[in-house]
Formats: C-alpha cells, structure tokens, sequence
C-alpha cells in the first residue's frame, strides 16, 4: 500500500494542539484528546478535562486513567525531539500517586535525557490549584531510520465504518 509522505512530528504536534486531524482509535476510544497547551523541543504541557467516565465511585480519577495519560504525555514530549525518520515506543512507565484528582488534571512532560537509542522522560500532573497529584516516569526505545507510518487515524476510521467489501 502506497502513503503520501507522513507528516513530520512538529506538524502532528501542531495539528494535535490545533485539534486538527483524526486522533488514533485507541485515543478515541479512551478519550485522550490531548489538551496540549504548548511545547517546544523537550517540553510538552497541557491540560485534561475530567471525564465523568473515568471516575472512581468517589469521584475522583481512576487511577489507570491517569496512567494512560500519563503514557500520552510522554510519547508527546518525545515527539518534540525526535528526527522524522525515527519512532519510539515506551519500554518502560512508573506512575506514583500522590492525592486523588477531582477535576481537571493539569500536566508538563520534558525530555530529561536523550540518547541514540533511548530516552529518558518524565511528567508531573498537578490539580486547578497546582497541587501535584502525581508524577510518571518512562524510558523510550528509540528506533532511527525507521520509515514513519503516515497519520492513520483517518483510514482506520473509514475501515471501521465502511461496509465489508
């Protein structure tokens, strides 16, 4: 199958801080329609708006919500560092918790070290009043002269909702 050239990440960022585009259907379907407030090479912030779904019987956030967040946060702040020819994937991600979210979560990840084959990245989420109510960690596998898969979350779109052939 043949793609037109795949935009670079600094245009998907911007597109994802525009709310331009198709998100993936794994994005979609959890809801994780990046807030993204800004970024710049190594920094990424933003917000989420609490998500009544998403919430404990207490109201507060579940907890492997904000971890999937959290691993969100992390993959768009190594986007602001990668080349165009590379891709990363989380090899590793530690969420520790510090007080319950009740509303809207508040968040800035940054590059802490950048390798040739891996990264460091870390994230810190804070409620309206700037209390921090956790911090993630992750390392990234990085994966040079690898061919950037184009922005699909259009064609998975249409292949789920078009009728089987």
């Amino acid at each position: 199958m043949a793609y037109a050239s795949a935009p670079g990440w600094a245009e998907r960022l911007d597109r994802i801080r525009a709310g331009n585009g198709t998100p993936p259907p794994v994005i979609r379907e959890l809801g994780l329609r990046a807030g993204i407030e800004g970024w710049e090479p190594g920094r990424v912030w933003g917000r989420w708006t609490l998500d009544p779904r998403y919430s404990n019987p207490d109201g507060s956030l579940f907890g492997g919500y904000l971890a999937a967040l959290a691993d969100q946060a992390l993959g768009l702040v190594m986007m602001t560092v990668l080349d165009d020819d590379s891709f990363m994937t989380t090899a590793d991600l530690r969420l520790s918790f510090f007080r319950p979210s009740l509303g809207d979560v508040w968040y800035e990840a940054r590059v802490v070290h950048l390798g040739r084959r891996s990264a460091h990245v870390e994230a810190e989420f804070r409620d309206s009043a700037g209390v921090v109510l956790a911090k993630a960690s992750a390392s990234q596998a990085i994966v040079r002269g690898h061919v950037q898969a184009p922005d699909l979350g259009a064609e998975v779109e249409n292949r789920l909702t078009s009728p089987a052939e």
